[in-house]
């Protein structure tokens, strides 16, 4: 009962939250708060860089000495016009992202090596770079060719500005002993590119509360506070990127929840940390959100939707179930809050990196800021003890996503996501009442997640991609109809339920179909009972009248197979699962997805859908399911 009201208690306080006190600093009073000189890291040769252990650092010398004699590959026009001809992002971009990550490999292992053996080839790469005519990319360009003149703001530019001011920053001095031409270059291409832009054009992303707002906003405020010296010029800019700030950040959901699921939560919650870190630091703590409720929400969301081994998370419209988190984001995070849960997974998270003789600070979310601190947290990091987060149950009321788990502690046994929600969420798919199970930490029932990215995907066509559409993910096809697009078509009468013994979700998602289902109410309710480790289902719907036969949707990558009248196995990491359910009042289908999108083979390889229609054609009806391991493994 403590945990129901507690609940309830969640969405009363959760909707009353206000927004920041972002909109409070005026130009003048930036001036006045904002530190003369901004240097947020030791330079390079600073003896700090050479404590971090030598297991770590030697990664990245490796790779860096892996990359030393690769040539700066010039960005063809004609790459770059594919987009527009053929909407393939995949060509430009893999030749772009190698030259950056080649130029972010010898910054690094530079200056954590310290003999000045990639310093030359850094230097090619940085001039290569300032050669471009644009530093994003095509899909986030409106002509079929970059113009100098126009230099539009968008992820990929604002990142790469980011990343050479912090590279500008830390090797100043050596950059000067060469050439005090090489640092004018960078800041002459830093300003023209990115602060002169910011400070003229009113651009789309500054008034969105998706991840392009933080992301691009923490990489202006980096090159504010780098590479301008002008204090009145300075204050102006960061005066326009806390506007960018505040309006994402007043519009975000005060449970604290990411649409855009954990795969973006770097790039939108994290950037939005690192905007925040920045500032802190420039204005001697003046500018602080530590105490803020809905800021402390947004970081430990990372943690409330971790479902256990191999980096799975939960995962509804374009959010890929295994997401690769930037260990020392995590972690940073959480020191600047106060929470040691984040600290604690952050920490996991760069053990398990360490032990693969990966690079911690990689994952999503990277930038040299992040690889700069999580390198110098990292003997602070590695001593602090592991901590996996799992949490017995979990809402958030205004994303409308319920999280339960059998193991109060850990991944075993069986555990559920669901989601209410609209159908105009970012990155959206249809995909009201969608859920998600997970067996011993892998995912059973899956959401399938997005496809590769084109020009197409995130067109007026989107909708017309399988992976998208309602009748592949565990939503009812109902009257023959699926579900429509739009924040009109939206789930109600959400409601949470966790205690000792059973986790419970409940919804009506009607109002997620056209007008043409004919149905009145169509009420999904999910039970899981921990002890039992059972999951029951129940569909308890009204309609107007019969068209055509309703079905259940169960997408799954584990193996399929009809055992005897209501009773379907599924077989996963060597465990059998029972699907069962009443064969008077379900008739089940299995077929294998035939797609050929890559990205949904290397994550899932096989993928099956399994439908159950429902036999009756009454207008007022229950149905029911249910979903247990199979005792000793035995069909």
């Amino acid at each position: 009962m403590k945990r129901n009201i507690l609940i309830c208690f969640l969405f009363l306080f959760a909707t009353a939250l206000q927004s920041s006190s972002l909109k409070e600093y005026s130009i003048e009073k930036l001036e006045k708060i904002l530190v003369k000189e901004f240097h947020p890291y030791p330079t390079y040769g600073d003896d700090i860089w050479f404590k971090i252990p030598d297991s770590i650092r030697l990664v990245y010398i490796n790779q860096a000495e892996m990359r030393i004699h690769d040539n700066w590959e010039s960005l063809p026009a004609s790459l770059f016009m594919e987009y527009k001809q053929t909407g393939d992002r995949n060509r430009y971009q893999n030749v772009y992202f190698k030259k950056r990550s080649q130029l972010t490999t010898l910054a690094m292992g530079e200056l954590l090596e310290g003999k000045g053996r990639f310093i030359l080839p850094l230097i090619n790469g940085i001039l290569s770079t300032c050669e471009e005519t644009w530093w994003g990319l095509p899909a986030h360009y409106g002509t079929c060719l970059p113009q100098p003149e126009d230099q539009t703001v968008a992820l990929f530019a604002a990142q790469t500005a980011g990343d050479l001011a912090l590279i500008q920053d830390v090797f100043r001095h050596v950059f000067d002993s060469i050439s005090p031409l090489l640092n004018q270059r960078i800041t002459h291409e830093l300003k023209r590119r990115i602060l002169e832009p910011c400070r003229t054009r009113t651009f789309k992303w500054m008034t969105e509360d998706n991840n392009w707002n933080p992301w691009i906003t923490s990489h202006w405020i980096t090159v504010a506070l780098i590479a301008e010296k002008d204090i009145s010029k300075r204050a102006e800019d960061i005066s326009l990127a806390l506007k960018a700030m505040d309006y994402y950040y007043s519009h975000y959901r005060n449970d604290g929840g990411c649409d855009e699921g954990p795969g973006y939560w770097a790039s939108s919650c994290g950037c939005f940390f690192n905007c925040n870190y920045l500032l802190y630091k420039a204005t001697d703590g003046k500018i602080d959100l530590r105490n803020e409720e809905k800021f402390y929400r947004m970081g430990e969301f990372i943690c409330k939707v971790y479902m256990g081994r191999n980096n799975r998370f939960v995962n509804f419209a374009d959010a890929s179930p295994r997401t690769n988190l930037n260990p020392g984001m995590v972690y940073e995070y959480g020191k600047f809050i106060g929470n040691n849960t984040m600290m604690g997974f952050g920490a996991l998270k760069a053990k398990e990196s360490i032990a693969k003789k990966e690079m911690i600070s990689n994952g999503k979310g990277a930038s040299i800021n992040g690889f700069l601190y999580t390198l110098l947290s990292t003997n602070e990091i590695i001593e602090h003890p592991a901590i996996e987060p799992f949490t017995r149950d979990c809402f958030f009321p205004d994303l409308q996503v319920f999280i339960t788990r059998s193991s109060p502690q850990s991944d075993k046994g069986l555990s559920y996501a669901i989601k209410g929600g609209h159908n105009d969420e970012s990155h959206n798919h249809n995909d009201v009442g969608n859920y998600i199970v997970y067996a011993d930490g892998e995912p059973l029932i899956i959401d399938v997640g997005a496809l590769a990215y084109n020009a197409k995907y995130f067109s007026k066509d989107r909708y017309t991609f399988w992976a998208v559409s309602s009748d592949y993910h565990n939503t009812p096809i109902i009257n023959g109809f699926i579900q429509k697009e739009g924040i009109k078509y939206a789930a109600t009468s959400v409601s949470a339920q966790g205690t000792k013994n059973k986790g419970t979700f409940t919804l009506d998602l009607a109002g997620a179909y056209p007008v043409e289902a004919a149905v009145i109410s169509w009420t999904r309710k999910l039970s899981l009972y921990r002890q039992r480790n059972i999951l029951y289902f129940s569909e308890t719907y009204i309609l107007k009248e019969y068209k055509a036969p309703s079905s259940i949707i169960l997408m799954t990558a584990a193996l399929v197979e009809k055992k005897e009248d209501g009773i379907l196995s599924l077989r996963l990491n060597n465990k059998n699962y029972s699907l069962k359910f009443n064969p008077n009042q379900l008739s089940a289908m299995i077929e294998e997805v035939e797609h050929n999108d890559a990205s949904i083979k290397n994550m899932w390889g096989k993928v099956y859908r399994i439908k159950l229609q429902i036999n009756s054609q009454e207008l007022h009806n229950r149905v029911t399911y249910s979903l247990s391991e199979i005792p000793n493994n035995k069909i």
